[in-house]
């Protein structure tokens, strides 16, 4: 027995099939009478096939192989940075400055070629001078530049108003004077012994040198040998102390 529709609602196909809304959400579409099924709802991405997961890495493993191009012109060096050239120092425009700002008597070494200045500074040594008014120990000053000599070994010279035991005190501690060294008619007192970082100190030079504008006190140390200490020594007692500006 077929049962008549409802009211409103649409029947079609032959009588007594089954009405077209029957047993549909109306999600479907209908073409020419048919309901028709919804599209899937689209993958999760974690699903998709393998094509996709190419074109998602394929950023990564091109930045990867950039980078490893770029580590390959590199080297690892554990020991530190290989030998180089010395770093350029303009030692008489330093020591110049040096002479203005400290106001103290400072040469310019006059050296043979093939020795090098690489380096400078200025310091202070606290109460490391005796002042001639007062009697009482003030801080001193001091200029120092560092020299490679053709041998390729360092020695430094530092010129100061301090007075001798003090600055030698400053260079290395536990010095004590083991005997002279004449330099062209200035006598050089030679200090050695103590200990820095675990090793021998290396021997300080030093001396006083007089000039128009006062004394000053010379000190020289460094690994270099004999000879080239009194290279520099020569180098430096010879010359006049810098204009003061």
């Amino acid at each position: 027995m077929t049962m008549p529709p409802e009211p409103g609602q649409r029947v079609t196909g032959h009588p007594g099939g089954e009405p077209e809304d029957a047993g549909h959400d109306g999600s479907g579409a209908d073409i020419g009478g048919y309901a028709m099924p919804a599209p899937r709802p689209a993958k999760s991405r974690l699903l998709q096939d393998g094509r996709d997961m190419f074109w998602s890495m394929a950023p990564l493993v091109l930045a990867c192989v950039v980078l490893a191009g770029l580590l390959g012109m590199c080297s690892f060096a554990p020991t530190g940075p290989g030998p180089g050239p010395p770093p350029d120092y303009d030692a008489p425009a330093a020591l110049q400055a040096d002479a203005d700002a400290l106001r103290i008597p400072i040469r310019v070494p006059e050296l043979p070629d093939g020795w090098r200045a690489n380096s400078g500074s200025r310091n202070g040594v606290e109460g490391g001078r005796t002042d001639p008014v007062t009697g009482q120990p003030v801080r001193a000053v001091s200029s120092t530049v560092g020299y490679l000599a053709p041998s390729g070994l360092y020695l430094s010279l530092t010129q100061s108003n301090a007075d001798e035991d003090k600055l030698v005190e400053s260079l290395g501690p536990g010095l004590v004077p083991t005997g002279t060294e004449d330099v062209d008619g200035v006598t050089w007192i030679v200090y050695q012994g103590g200990e820095r970082d675990g090793r021998a100190a290396e021997p300080v030079w030093t001396a006083q040198v007089r000039g128009p504008s006062g004394p000053a006190q010379l000190a020289l140390t460094g690994a270099a040998g004999t000879d080239e200490y009194r290279t520099l020594a020569a180098a430096t007692q010879t010359q006049s102390p810098l204009p003061v500006r």
